[in-house]
């Protein structure tokens, strides 16, 4: 079985989500035994169906998730970027970037946790300070790894 090294907070966060999903499910199983097994009508019916599955698929997804998830350590000292590094770049113009590489489950550019999977992850990846990379035609130094 493969590893998923995610971060604490993302473990918890997956906890969280399958047990909210489960107890949905579990009051829609207890609906449907309550109404004697049978829908009302088919518009119910076929509305009902899909997200139920839908609802199953991202229940299993977890599980299995969680059953590889090892934790990623929070605090990564290392002189060279690698997984579950933050990085502290910036521009010949000013501009500063921070990124944490990330496992692609856990990616969200809206929280600067770039994928090791992603071109720029990719870049990044096994880079010192003071390296210098080209981010959309722009050039950046790595300034520092936190």
């Amino acid at each position: 079985m493969k590893k998923i090294p995610l971060s604490k907070n993302k473990i918890k966060k997956l906890r969280e989500e399958l047990a909210r999903l489960e107890s949905s499910s579990d009051n829609q199983n207890k609906e449907q035994a309550d109404r004697g097994g049978s829908y009302d009508s088919w518009h119910e019916t076929a509305s009902y169906m899909p997200t139920k599955k839908a609802q199953e698929l991202r229940i299993s997804q977890i599980k299995e998730i969680l059953k590889c998830a090892v934790p990623l350590y929070e605090e990564v000292h290392s002189n060279h970027v690698i997984l579950g590094s933050w990085i502290n770049l910036s521009s010949d113009d000013g501009k500063v970037l921070k990124y944490r590489i990330v496992h692609p489950i856990e990616a969200d550019p809206l929280k600067d946790f770039i994928s090791i999977a992603s071109p720029l992850g990719r870049e990044l990846l096994g880079r010192k300070v003071k390296d210098k990379i080209v981010i959309n035609g722009v050039k950046y130094t790595i300034n520092q790894l936190l």
